[in-house]
């Protein structure tokens, strides 16, 4: 890549990375006077992290110990929220379904331990096909793509869940599972290809993943809305009636003996 398209690129992500800054404070903001904090408390947790963590990052001096020891110790605290903001999904789409939605909680913890051990036996594969100049950030790269991709599929599942059966939603809860799905799989597959590629492609698909989570963002701030203006809406009008309430019986049986199964 020439030197000044590198240093355009350099000078544009730079510019996203504050505009999401400013995107993630404004909506966090707006939760806060619209009263959606308490209901959506992890995603108001990462609205903040994420300018917090950039803060932190952007006025330690690079290539120094200090900066990747802040660096490796704030990874992981991203990822526990990364899996938090996917139970929470789950327990709000499925919060009439409460014995349903602590089946959701067991699948997030296997998701976990799978995401786990994909990072294991893929970061084997791709230490073992060549020489790495940074092997730790191939790891670290590794690792959150394993978990991006685990909770992609978590979510995706949730997604069509909410699709096919006719179950009560509610818009805002729609929307964030939505945007985080759209969310993690743009992050795995542009850490995929970033890994594929090399690190000379890292600040462009840096700047692709900034770009992704401001339109995200973005969305939330246009759509997400009060919690009394966050109504249920019922089945789809595609949906005969009478498969409906079947399909509704159905799910009212699985949750019932899930909950059985928790001893509630």
């Amino acid at each position: 890549m020439p030197t000044f398209r590198a240093d355009t690129v350099v000078a544009i992500s730079s510019y996203v990375e504050w505009a999401n800054v400013v995107a993630c404070l404004a909506l966090a903001f707006r939760m806060f006077r619209i009263g959606l904090i308490r209901r959506y408390p992890a995603l108001a947790v990462f609205l903040f992290m994420s300018p917090l963590v950039l803060a932190i990052l952007q006025f330690l001096p690079r290539n120094t110990n200090l900066y990747a020891k802040v660096y490796f110790t704030l990874i992981p605290l991203q990822w526990g929220l990364y899996f938090a903001l996917a139970y929470e999904a789950y327990r709000r789409v499925l919060e009439e379904h409460t014995g349903i939605a602590s089946a959701g909680r067991w699948l997030v913890s296997v998701g976990m331990a799978l995401s786990l051990a994909v990072t294991a036996l893929s970061l084997t594969a791709e230490m073992g096909a060549a020489d790495q100049r940074f092997p730790i950030l191939l790891a670290i790269h590794t690792a959150e793509r394993a978990i991006d991709t685990a909770l992609t599929l978590l979510l995706a599942i949730l997604l069509v869940f909410t699709l096919y059966f006719p179950v009560l939603l509610r818009r805002n809860s729609l929307l964030l599972v939505t945007g985080l799905t759209a969310y993690f799989l743009s992050k795995s597959l542009i850490l995929l290809l970033r890994n594929l590629l090399g690190p000379e492609t890292a600040e462009v698909f840096s700047l692709g993943n900034q770009l992704v989570n401001l339109a995200v963002v973005s969305v939330w701030m246009m759509q997400l809305v009060k919690p009394e203006s966050d109504r249920e809406s019922g089945p789809r009008a595609s949906v005969p009636r009478e498969r409906a309430e079947q399909m509704l019986r159905q799910l009212g049986a699985l949750n019932q003996v899930l909950l059985r199964g928790n001893g509630r």
